[in-house]
């Protein structure tokens, strides 16, 4: 850690204004190379709700054109583990000083039956998802009585 950081105070220092992720500045990391801090994504656990590639604030978590898979990037992580603590469903972690294992994270499309929303699921995740992350938590029955 010293020495990404002396790394880093001297490339500051040599007139770049932009400030990059300390593992920006090793070669690109592939699966089995050695990285500072590495997402990772339980498949069985995730739900496709996009919370954590919506608050990561250097790329490390995105999602691929045509929304088809996560891209996990660990050169661009941090380790500042907001990915982890936004996600409701504890399927986000982030572990420092490791191999790189997951790349991506392939997902499947849906369209919500109640509400007719496209979203997406992980491929691993287990039954064939019908209804979206809102959904999911709402209660429609409820409503209909309501209205009689």
């Amino acid at each position: 850690r010293r020495v990404m950081g002396a790394a880093a105070e001297l490339h500051w220092d040599d007139g770049d204004q932009s400030w990059r992720p300390p593992g920006e500045y090793l070669k690109p990391a592939a699966h089995g190379d050695f990285a500072l801090a590495v997402p990772v994504i339980d498949p069985e656990r995730c739900n496709g709700c996009d919370a954590c590639i919506r608050i990561c604030p250097h790329g490390a978590l995105s999602l691929a054109p045509g929304a088809e898979a996560y891209l996990i990037k660990a050169d661009s992580c941090t380790a500042c583990r907001l990915c982890s603590d936004v996600c409701d469903r504890d399927a986000v972690v982030v572990e420092e000083c490791t191999t790189v294992g997951q790349l991506q994270l392939p997902l499947r499309p849906g369209r919500c039956q109640a509400c007719g929303a496209a979203f997406h699921r992980p491929r691993a995740a287990q039954g064939h998802p019908t209804l979206c992350n809102v959904c999911t938590h709402t209660n429609h029955q409820r409503n209909l009585f309501q209205v009689f």
